[in-house]
């Protein structure tokens, strides 16, 4: 029997897949490895790739989905896996090259239903280089390195969504009929799996260690359709008619649903969503699910402010006073920001990023896909010869005032501070520009 099956849904994405294989024949346990490589029928050439490398190598299987269904092609994955464990790899990723060795030698080591670690997002410039940002799962060291009962975790069941960065027990996923909605697409059918998954595992474990590689940026991407309102509908709705069936664990789960409304709402970009029938229809259905949830005692707005933050409470009741018009207003200002920073792509004047850090990395990220080339970073803190995707990091100096240069602060608690410094240093006001996730 091989150690874990490696299943590889697929549709269209020969661009990315050959980087994507071979980051698992170059996986350090890649013998003991089975490889099922899922496509739901592609035409750009993918089908024929993967048949090249299940000629090439007896452990890798190419198999052909007869839906275009994300879900539908997983759980095919699943049920002719021979391997003790099973894992999930998006064809557009890539895996650190002994990401399968060690979550099988601890899920071994454990006896755990699963075992997952820590990832990076990754999003590739204009220059080719490539922007990498570690994303944790938590940030309470407590978390890591120890068996958890998932079964009651109300912070898991909101925060760790990620299918792909772990490997299960394939016998306790078919115990206990843990699959993904078989519906078409790839419609965020990671949810429904995600809270059968954390209402079933007694034994569940994360690692610090960042082993996948996440690609951002992708068009084609489901995260950028606009229609992930009514994908988490579609979702949650499932679930709540398999609550019982399941024995579900109702307050993760509605506070997952409204932190993923929230994300959702926070991505629509679309002039026509507020006039869009089925979006509408489908937000009135969640947030109406979630006040009735919090007036039946499900959970509380006490609960709600601890573990998502006061903010995304007065988020949600804003929006709930009126939806359409909180979607245009939403749009509205996205839009009139995207317009804003993609002016500056006809500049001739140098453009600099004040702040090196994350705020300054997802600057950089919004800038590049706004088509606007940067000159480099500013930091107060620049180290000697530090670059950030090809861009050099240099201490802030009189030179931005004499070339006229726009700069844009990307920090999150000092920006007030940093535009003093900048106004002292003869940078005119007017051209200081600021960023804000």
């Amino acid at each position: 029997m091989k150690k874990v099956t490696v299943i590889m849904p697929c549709l269209n994405v020969v661009q990315y897949f050959k980087e994507c294989i071979d980051s698992v024949v170059n996986q350090t346990i890649f013998k003991d490895l089975e490889v099922l490589i899922v496509d739901a029928g592609s035409t750009d050439g993918t089908q024929e790739m993967a048949m090249f490398y299940a000629t090439k190598y007896p452990n890798i299987q190419l198999k052909i989905s007869e839906k275009k269904s994300y879900g539908y092609q997983v759980n095919l994955g699943i049920k002719e896996a021979s391997s003790k464990y099973v894992a999930i790899l998006e064809t557009d990723d890539y895996v650190r090259e002994d990401m399968y060795e060690l979550l099988y030698n601890v899920a071994e080591e454990k006896s755990v239903d699963y075992v997952k670690a820590d990832y990076d997002m990754f999003y590739i410039c204009r220059n080719n280089k490539q922007i990498f940002k570690k994303m944790v799962i938590s940030k309470s060291k407590s978390d890591y390195n120890k068996v958890l009962d998932m079964t009651k975790n109300k912070y898991m069941h909101v925060h760790d969504f990620s299918v792909w960065k772990g490997i299960y027990h394939r016998e306790f996923l078919i115990n206990n009929k843990i699959y993904f909605n078989e519906s078409p697409g790839a419609a965020y059918q990671d949810i429904g799996f995600g809270q059968i998954l954390h209402s079933h595992a007694k034994r569940a474990l994360y690692l610090p260690d960042s082993l996948y590689r996440y690609r951002v940026g992708r068009e084609q991407s489901s995260v950028n359709s606009g229609k992930g309102i009514i994908y988490n509908r579609n979702e949650f709705e499932r679930l709540l008619h398999l609550q019982d069936e399941y024995e579900l664990f109702m307050p993760g789960l509605y506070e997952a649903m409204l932190s993923s409304f929230l994300g959702e709402f926070g991505l629509l970009d679309a002039p026509t969503a507020a006039s869009d029938h089925n979006i509408l229809d489908c937000a009135y259905w969640i947030v109406n699910h979630i006040d009735e949830a919090i007036r039946s005692g499900i959970i509380s707005e006490e609960m709600i402010c601890q573990d998502l933050g006061e903010d995304k409470l007065l988020q949600f009741r804003r929006i709930q006073k009126d939806i359409p018009g909180e979607m245009e207003k939403h749009v509205r200002m996205k839009r009139e920001q995207r317009r804003q920073w993609t002016e500056l792509s006809y500049i001739e004047e140098p453009i600099y990023i004040f702040g090196a850090g994350n705020y300054g990395m997802n600057a950089l990220r919004l800038l590049d896909s706004c088509g606007v080339q940067i000159t480099g970073f500013l930091d107060n803190g620049a180290d000697e010869n530090k670059q950030i995707a090809g861009y050099d990091v240099i201490l802030p100096t009189n030179r931005i005032v004499g070339e006229n240069a726009r700069v844009i602060i990307a920090n999150k608690f000092h920006a007030d501070e940093i535009r003093k410094q900048l106004v002292d240093m003869g940078v005119d006001e007017a051209i200081i520009l600021e960023y804000k996730n």
